[in-house]
């Protein structure tokens, strides 16, 4: 593999992909990135399992080829060099890099492409969005809210509104707290609803000690004294079916 492209177009793409990857990996290949020269450009791809990614970048390809190399390496030997056009070569396991400009050379080792875990096909469900409309989005909703929190919000609405939440809703009160607090919200001149989908009976081991029983609605009263009748089954779909036909 060889090919040739200006530094700053991948550089760019090379510090997301390193973005997505972890220096430390169990398996050495995902501490990797992918690249692969073809057609008049660069494939690149990373991934932790969980998130992937894939992009391609203009580059004049002398040789087709593809192969693997450490991220980190990578990304800090393009950071550290000027801008203008670099050289790519692969010769056996090792990527020589060379500058135009100051004549400077790195050598980098590498893993077989073969090595790199493939990517499942994409859906065809695309949209799209600005991407500051994005960030937006996102910065309106990336809270966290820990245990001690949920539970401190239980105890607090009791004692101030004499309300019981279930540990759903106390995260989604916390969480309109921190935005509040944060000045985030978008919608801060209006009314904010927490909206609760389930009773704080259903978690009376977390909420009993924080405010004492919750008042029961008589529905659910009257469920709450009835027989409980279950059977267990493996985990398994087919015992699942059995136990369904014969009810029907």
């Amino acid at each position: 593999m060889k090919f040739t492209c200006e530094r700053s177009t991948l550089l760019k793409e090379i510090a997301i992909a390193n973005e997505i990857i972890a220096s430390k990996n169990a398996i050495s290949i995902l501490s990797n990135i992918y690249i692969e020269a073809r057609d008049g450009s660069l494939t690149v791809k990373a991934t932790d399992m969980k998130v992937n990614f894939e992009t391609k970048v203009p580059v004049d390809v002398i040789e087709d080829g593809s192969v693997t190399v450490y991220g980190d390496k990578f990304f800090g030997i393009l950071n550290s060099i000027p801008d203008g056009e670099i050289e790519f070569e692969q010769v056996d396991s090792k990527i020589n890099i060379r500058t135009a400009v100051k004549k400077a050379r790195f050598q980098l080792k590498s893993i077989a492409s073969d090595k790199f875990p493939e990517f499942a096909a994409a859906g065809a469900a695309f949209f799209k969005i600005p991407v500051r409309d994005l960030k937006d989005m996102i910065q309106e909703t990336i809270f966290a809210v820990s245990d001690d929190e949920t539970r401190e919000t239980i105890t607090q609405v009791y004692n101030e509104e004499g309300y019981y939440l279930d540990p759903h809703s106390a995260v989604g009160w916390k969480g309109v707290d921190k935005l509040h607090a944060q000045n985030k919200l978008v919608f801060g001149r209006f009314p904010i609803g927490v909206l609760s989908t389930a009773h704080p009976a259903k978690f009376s081991e977390c909420v009993n000690p924080l405010t004492g029983q919750a008042p029961l609605p008589n529905s659910l009263a009257d469920a709450m004294n009835r027989t409980v009748n279950s059977q267990t089954i493996p985990a398994e779909v087919p015992a699942l079916l059995d136990l369904l036909l014969k009810e029907v």
